[in-house]
């Protein structure tokens, strides 16, 4: 099946003093840049990955650190004929921790991530933080990820009412999901991965939370509904951008059987 792809990674903010997003699209890593549209690309192989990688904006060297993960990704996809996310995911947090003990300048820096690996028709989602993956199928957005934030679990677990979580403040949104150049305080590393069956015209849509908290799920919904893909991607970007809350980044991937 081949991936008709639309992806863009911006700035989003006038506060903040560079884009610490970044992406994989297949084979190309993109870094330290801020695109001002949606670009577009068609990937005819049958195995590829994508994903966003957000760098956590406490420290001013995560841009650098959410680059080497998907550089590191991509290297561990691309040299096995099998590729396993969270036996990969581990593999990167310690190369991680062994950069940080010859680096100062990059300890500390940390990165949720986010994507999606496509092989023999079926799609591997994995994820580590607040950067998301949602499936758009049959006219429903459904999310594939839930938020690895203290006040999800909280609500898991009970502790706290669906009122509750939508009203906590951002104490209770903290990140308890990440990668971290240096050791983890918790020594775990919280990932999550599932892989479920592909079918034609499903579109995948990877983001980061700079996304995600300038529209949520309904709206998110509405304008995939409304619109054509090469429209939705362009009027999202158009309404994530003007409100100037955060970096963001997405990656749209319509699965299309025969040739483009």
């Amino acid at each position: 099946m081949m991936k008709e792809c639309y992806f863009t990674t911006n700035i989003g903010s006038k506060k903040f003093p560079s884009n610490q997003d970044s992406l994989l699209i297949d084979k190309e890593l993109i870094c330290q840049t801020s695109m001002s549209t949606v670009s577009k690309k068609i990937i005819k192989e049958n195995s590829a990955i994508f994903a966003v990688a957000d760098g956590i904006s406490s420290h001013k060297k995560s841009h650098i650190i959410s680059c080497k993960v998907l550089e590191f990704l991509y290297e561990i996809f691309s040299s096995s004929n099998h590729f396993f996310p969270v036996k990969s995911i581990k593999k990167i947090q310690d190369r991680l921790e062994n950069i940080s003990l010859h680096s100062k300048e990059l300890k500390g820096s940390a990165t949720t991530l986010a994507g999606v690996y496509f092989a023999d028709e079926k799609a591997t989602i994995f994820h580590t933080g607040d950067s998301r993956v949602y499936l758009f199928r049959d006219k429903k957005l459904k999310p594939l990820t839930t938020d690895h934030t203290q006040a999800q679990r909280m609500l898991k677990s009970g502790e706290i009412s669906r009122d509750e979580f939508e009203s906590c403040s951002d104490l209770y949104k903290m990140l308890e999901g990440y990668l971290i150049c240096g050791e983890l305080e918790d020594e775990e590393l919280i990932i999550d991965s599932t892989k479920i069956d592909v079918k034609e015209d499903d579109l995948f849509f990877i983001c980061s939370d700079g996304v995600t908290e300038s529209i949520d799920d309904k709206e998110l919904e509405t304008l995939f509904k409304s619109s054509k893909l090469e429209t939705f991607v362009n009027t999202l970007f158009n309404e994530v951008h003007k409100k100037e809350i955060d970096n963001f980044s997405f990656i749209a991937i319509k699965i299309k059987k025969g040739v483009l």
